[in-house]
């Protein structure tokens, strides 16, 4: 089955704020798989218990404290579970977080996404093999022990930006519009014979 790997350090402002968060992620290990442990793990969080069987499909751990403020940690699970939890974890950690860098490998297509967020809010978001000009040396970052380092540079430097056409808000926008069906509709009409079964369901 194809997975989603995240890999995401986190920067904080105390050393406190920083403990606080790893030591609930590393209490995943206990409660993975265990409903009622695991659902107050996530009461814990602050998230809803709808998200209980995201969290059942996911792996968070590998969590590791780094010089006087920042963590970093491991997300799996497949395509779709995989990146739910991610999204869900990084919303809660916005909340105290000052910067977070997530660099994550989607098996099912071969190609890595990368997130920044900074103060709360996510200020960056960069995928592989859509055409942007940061493909080589993220590809080159995903087997160096400076990926985050690496991911930084980029993003001070303004580097992680999509394709204008891969916009989320553009992307459909020149393509359809209800105008469109309807000139598409009149037309099949125009062809329609009433007295040729076979034109009628062609």
């Amino acid at each position: 089955m194809s997975e989603v790997n995240f890999q995401v350090q986190c920067e904080f402002n105390t050393v406190k704020a920083r403990d606080e968060i790893a030591g609930l992620l590393n209490k995943f290990d206990a409660v993975y798989q265990k409903e009622p442990a695991l659902l107050t793990w996530l009461n814990t969080l602050g998230i809803e218990e709808e998200a209980l069987e995201i969290f059942q499909n996911c792996y968070v751990g590998d969590v590791t404290t780094e010089g006087k403020n920042s963590l970093q940690f491991n997300i799996v699970g497949g395509v779709t579970s995989g990146f739910h939890c991610w999204e869900i974890l990084t919303d809660v950690l916005e909340e105290t977080a000052t910067m977070i860098v997530s660099f994550g490998l989607n098996e099912q297509v071969g190609e890595y996404v990368v997130a920044i967020s900074e103060n709360g809010h996510q200020t960056a978001t960069y995928e592989t093999g859509a055409g942007g000009e940061c493909d080589e040396e993220i590809y080159a970052a995903a087997d160096s022990e400076e990926k985050f380092i690496i991911c930084k540079r980029l993003y001070e430097e303004d580097k992680l930006e999509m394709p204008e056409e891969f916009s989320e808000d553009d992307e459909y926008d020149d393509d359809f519009d209800d105008d469109d069906f309807e000139e598409i509709e009149d037309e099949d009409e125009e062809f329609i014979d009433d007295d040729d079964e076979e034109r009628r369901w062609r």
